[in-house]
């Protein structure tokens, strides 16, 4: 009894302690970030003041202000609000990625303990080392606040709590993706499944309503898609004109079949994550599988912001290989690397499309690799399944 006490005692510090890292690495990346003000890192709070700003002053998102996120993402945006931030637009800043701070701490201390329940030891620390690259990036986007619903729904799918589906729906009329994790469940709670991911497809035809693509503004097709950076990088090499329209993104006028093209190409990838759970023989590898669902969700998208890549490394930190490891930390990196580089002159030239090009192979790799578990031979799995 002492022994399992004293077992549990450490696990709980190892996760405090972890936590605390995350947190204090945050913290240096607020500080490190605030010394190139010249760069993009901390570019979206003060947009995220404005979008408040104009709520208070004119009325309801989407019906009276043209709102370019989904409903549940306002939430952090107005904690940030009023935790300081209507005092000014620095005080926003940091208090928005104080919060995004707290929220990556939270992950991890999720994902540990969801990893020890699953039987995959250091999943905590996995995580800590994939994240680390992208930290600069991540505290000054909403996306940690889309992930700790959607990692703490998956802890609930693990703990076998009914209830998962309140964070999956929350997060999904975040950031869309969350309701991916209605693959989990279709088995065991078929109508609820079925309505996390109808929450899913409402929440992706609400982005094409008036109030929120109007100040969207898209056109064309985002310039980091697996299309947009092909077709970037071919401009770029041609004739140097690559055409860049910068609205609230960096997108490029193409023709319609660009954008079937990459959604095809998404959509391959969200159909093999889902035969691949099908196939997985234990819940660990189910919930690596899921990570080739996120990632098609991300490649079948029209945009793929930098920041996105941190949907997948919750999935990459449970799986115990350290192929996958290393993959995941080659592209985190590079996308740290695409954040530093990224200025209205780099999106024009070769340099950055070859980067993204780059970074949207290694995505559709890691890809591949969550998706190993449930595509092995058959006796192999049969042995996962008895040591699982």
């Amino acid at each position: 009894m002492r022994v399992g006490r004293r077992d549990e005692t450490r696990a709980t510090l190892r996760r405090v302690l972890l936590a605390a890292t995350v947190f204090a690495l945050g913290v240096l990346s607020i500080l490190w970030a605030a010394r190139y003000p010249e760069r993009i890192f901390a570019g979206d709070p003060p947009v995220y003041r404005l979008r408040v700003e104009e709520i208070f002053r004119s009325g309801l998102p989407y019906l009276d202000v043209p709102f370019e996120h989904l409903p549940v993402a306002i939430v952090p945006m107005l904690i940030a609000w009023w935790t300081g931030g209507a005092a000014s637009q620095s005080t926003y800043v940091v208090a928005f990625a104080a919060q995004m701070t707290m929220c990556m701490a939270v992950i991890t201390a999720l994902i540990d303990r969801t990893g020890e329940l699953l039987n995959r030891p250091g999943s905590g620390t996995r995580w800590l080392l994939l994240s680390i690259p992208l930290l600069p990036v991540v505290v000054f986007r909403n996306d940690p606040f889309s992930v700790l619903l959607a990692v703490l729904a998956l802890a609930m799918v693990v703990f076998d709590r009914r209830g998962w589906w309140i964070p999956a729906v929350l997060g999904a009329f975040t950031k869309i993706w969350p309701a991916s994790l209605a693959a989990t469940r279709w088995r065991t709670q078929p109508i609820v499944s079925a309505g996390v991911g109808a929450v899913g497809v409402a929440a992706v035809a609400l982005t094409f309503l008036p109030g929120f693509a109007e100040r969207r503004n898209a056109i064309g097709i985002h310039a980091e898609t697996v299309m947009g950076s092909v077709i970037g990088l071919s401009r770029a090499m041609g004739d140097g004109d690559v055409g860049v329209i910068l609205t609230t993104a960096a997108y490029l006028e193409v023709g319609g079949w660009a954008v079937v093209v990459n959604a095809l190409v998404g959509l391959g990838v969200f159909v093999a994550g889902l035969i691949a759970m099908t196939r997985a023989t234990s819940m660990p590898d189910r919930l690596v599988c899921l990570g080739t669902v996120v990632a098609g969700v991300i490649l079948t998208s029209g945009l793929f912001s930098i920041q996105y890549v941190l949907w997948l490394l919750p999935f990459i930190a449970l799986d115990r290989r350290r192929s996958t490891l290393v993959m995941g930390g080659v592209l985190a990196l590079v996308s740290f690397w695409l954040t530093w580089i990224w200025s209205e002159a780099a999106i024009e030239g070769a340099l950055f499309y070859a980067g993204v090009t780059v970074r949207n192979v290694l995505v559709i790799a890691a890809a591949a690799m969550c998706a190993a578990p449930g595509v092995r031979p058959r006796t192999e799995r049969a042995t996962t399944l008895i040591e699982n």
